[in-house]
């Protein structure tokens, strides 16, 4: 098969380019809708091969008895590439998603695509001392727009900055300690009372802070790495030490750039293109293996 199945290529490759060069062309390999991932000399192979293929299966279907087809070639190549676990492609769109369980604290990861973001709500009080914090951090392959929360309809694509770490979103804090004022005895002329001691607040300071301290409701842009950079938003209201996301989505194809709340991917069907899978490529090159058959039967009769 290598030398024939390489021929078969070498007569096509350029009918093909469309498919092997296209870097937002991916597929899924592991963990459900974490698709993605095309790597290795053999995977480009593959799509090298099937995508000759299919050019010479047009061919055959509008003249089967055209001797120009190279038929013997194209079944010993589609029958070695059905042996092959050719992984399917995706397709253009966004992926979506929601996070149903309202308002959350303490630590949370949230895993969108390859995406990791890491939500933290916090909250100290020791009266009138008090401190809330809510904050987001990115993990590895994991890029933010960091600063103000996102307007439903902002654009997230590489005209953007991008940043990795941890930001706080939101922090309101208040500094103090409890005063005290002793109880006292006091006597007159013919009896004696007591004044109770008694507690109260001393505030030293105060303070709030945090990137999304004006506007605490609207939309995180992110961008993951895989076969590229993958853009995505997450809906999210945060407040005192806790956060509630809702809505998510990212784009399935590379490199394509999202609307913050939009649910309509801005991929063309041009982003993605298909190619036959490789059971379908063996049953098509057993056929073209019968008609090879045929054309030599009638080549016998005719001489």
């Amino acid at each position: 098969m290598a030398e024939r199945g390489a021929d078969v290529i070498r007569r096509g490759r350029h009918r093909c380019s469309a498919y092997i060069e296209r870097p937002s062309v991916k597929y899924s390999t592991t963990r459900p809708n974490k698709r993605f991932t095309r790597s290795g000399a053999d995977d480009t192979l593959s799509f090298e091969i099937a995508c000759v293929i299919q050019h010479y299966l047009f061919r055959i279907t509008e003249h089967p008895m055209n001797s120009s087809v190279p038929l013997s070639r194209i079944a010993s190549a589609g029958l070695a590439l059905g042996g092959l676990a050719l992984p399917q492609l995706a397709t253009a769109g966004l992926i979506t998603g929601n996070d149903a369980a309202g308002f959350r604290t303490g630590s949370f990861l949230l895993e969108i695509g390859y995406a990791d973001l890491g939500f933290n709500g916090t909250s100290y009080t020791n009266y009138p001392a008090y401190d809330y914090q809510t904050a987001v951090s990115t993990g590895a392959g994991t890029e933010l727009i960091f600063g103000a929360a996102l307007a439903a309809g902002t654009l997230i694509d590489a005209s953007e900055s991008y940043g990795s770490g941890t930001e706080t979103l939101y922090q309101r804090w208040q500094s103090g300690y409890m005063g005290y004022t002793p109880g006292y005895t006091s006597c007159g002329r013919y009896s004696c009372w007591t004044y109770p001691g008694y507690s109260y607040p001393v505030v030293t300071g105060s303070g709030s802070g945090g990137a999304w301290l004006g506007d605490t409701s609207g939309y995180l842009g992110f961008r993951f790495l895989d076969d590229g950079w993958h853009y995505g938003w997450a809906e999210l209201t945060v407040s005192d030490g806790s956060f509630d996301i809702g809505d998510w989505a990212y784009e399935s194809v590379a490199g394509v750039g999202v609307e913050a709340g939009s649910r309509l991917s801005l991929a063309s069907a041009q982003d993605v293109q298909g190619v036959p899978e490789p059971g379908s490529l063996a049953l098509l090159a057993l056929g073209a293996t019968g008609l090879a058959s045929l054309r030599k039967r009638r080549a016998a009769r005719l001489h």
